[in-house]
């Protein structure tokens, strides 16, 4: 059994996250742990208050915050449609109640996992749709295991894609996805290749790899533009899950080479299995 943790947005639950945590769970026969996190960060505020005339400190808690209660009332809530869902569908659950920084928790909840599924739009810091939030960046670049981002709306998967360039990363995630999901050596393998000049990728090992994990798998090969090619590909596979390579753990190579994955993540409705060495 796997430990696979579900990153939840403690006041803001996305039913079809669990529904997919509950899915990739029962395939691998693993525990799903809910990581409820709430951005406490701003909440232990200092404040200038006054006593018989003589100004003092007091710092305040989140208790003391107005809309505490309410928020409370949310919290607990959806706690209980987390394990309502995970009940239903007979997965074993737990629930992990994080109150500090957001980012710091999963990335120290992640140390011990097998495998985090996070939903791409999550942000704890209102930013604009249009980018991954700093907050999922991060934890794509500091996780200690690795990450699944849940798709859009989870309508089940019938294809497994793994993207391969011929470089380590993309060799790297090819074994991590098949460790963690033996199970899946009946699925329908696909491997994409996208290539802008005709310099051959030494295929031989790759297949005799995928051989002896799956029952088949297809090799396909595009020319062109990286991002464009995979976008054309996946357009019409809406329930393929998708094999990625490393996601950069330094600002220098997030800028460089994770920019197509950004760009899929927030535009394809796909699952996307991203790992780094």
């Amino acid at each position: 059994m796997k430990n696979i943790l579900l990153a939840i947005q403690a006041e803001k639950l996305n039913v079809s996250d669990i529904d997919f945590g509950c899915h990739i769970a029962a395939l691998s026969r693993s525990r799903l742990t809910g990581v409820f996190l709430e951005n406490n960060s701003t909440a232990e505020l200092p404040a200038l208050k006054t006593f018989l005339g003589f100004p003092y400190v007091e710092t305040i808690v989140s208790s003391d915050l107005p809309d505490y209660p309410e928020r409370q009332a949310i919290i607990k809530k959806n706690k209980a449609l987390f394990e309502e869902r995970c009940l239903m569908k007979g997965v074993r659950h737990s629930i992990h109640l994080d109150k500090a920084i957001p980012r710091t928790q999963i990335k120290m909840e992640s140390r011990f996992a097998d495998l985090l599924l996070i939903n791409s739009t999550m942000n704890f810091e209102g930013e604009e749709e249009e980018e991954l939030s700093d907050f999922v960046q991060d934890v794509l670049v500091q996780s200690e295991c690795p990450v699944l981002v849940c798709p859009k709306e989870f309508t089940g998967i019938d294809e497994i894609i793994f993207t391969y360039d011929g470089g380590a990363s993309a060799a790297f995630a090819i074994r991590q996805f098949t460790n963690i999901f033996p199970e899946l050596d009946e699925e329908k393998i696909t491997v994409l290749q996208v290539r802008q000049d005709d310099e051959p990728i030494d295929e031989q090992n790759l297949k005799q790899y995928l051989g002896m994990h799956y029952s088949s798998a297809s090799f396909n090969v595009v020319h062109g533009e990286t991002q464009q090619e995979l976008f054309q590909f996946l357009f019409q596979r809406k329930k393929a899950l998708l094999v990625m390579g490393a996601y950069g753990r330094s600002k220098i190579s997030r800028s460089l080479s994770s920019s197509t994955a950004e760009k899929l993540m927030l535009s394809l409705p796909n699952p996307i299995f991203i790992t780094h060495p």
